[in-house]
C-alpha cells in the first residue's frame, strides 16, 4: 500500500540535473514527507525525478567502477553510497534480484 503525499517515512529520489555533464541529484532518509524530498532535488537542480523505494531496507544507492572504461560492473567493483545501507553492491548481481535496479 502507498504512503499519502503527507506521510512520512524513509524516502528516497533520483534524478537527472539539467546540466551536459549527466550529473544526477539523489536524496534519501528518513522523515521525509514529498514536499521534504522534493525541496532538496529542485536545488540542486533536478529536472526530472523518480521517487524510488520508502521501505528502509530497500533505500540503498550503489555505483561502480569497472577496471576500464568499457569494462562491466559487477560486485567487486561497487561501493554503497551510505556504509549502513542493507546489503552489499552485489545484491544487485544475484539470480534472484530481477526487478528494482536501474542503470546508467
Amino acid at each position: 500500500m502507498g504512503r499519502h503525499p503527507g506521510q512520512r517515512g524513509v524516502r528516497l529520489a533520483l534524478g537527472p540535473r539539467g546540466h551536459a555533464d549527466g550529473a544526477l541529484a539523489y536524496v534519501g532518509r528518513p522523515g521525509l514527507n514529498n514536499t521534504d524530498l522534493a525541496n532538496p532535488l529542485a536545488r540542486a537542480g533536478a529536472v526530472r525525478v523518480t521517487e524510488l523505494d520508502i521501505d528502509t531496507d530497500w533505500v540503498s544507492l550503489s555505483t561502480y567502477r569497472p577496471s576500464t572504461a568499457s569494462g562491466s560492473a559487477g560486485p567487486a567493483n561497487g561501493t554503497d553510497l551510505l556504509p549502513n545501507m542493507v546489503g552489499t553492491p552485489g545484491r544487485y548481481f544475484e539470480s534472484w534480484r530481477v526487478r528494482d535496479f536501474i542503470t546508467i
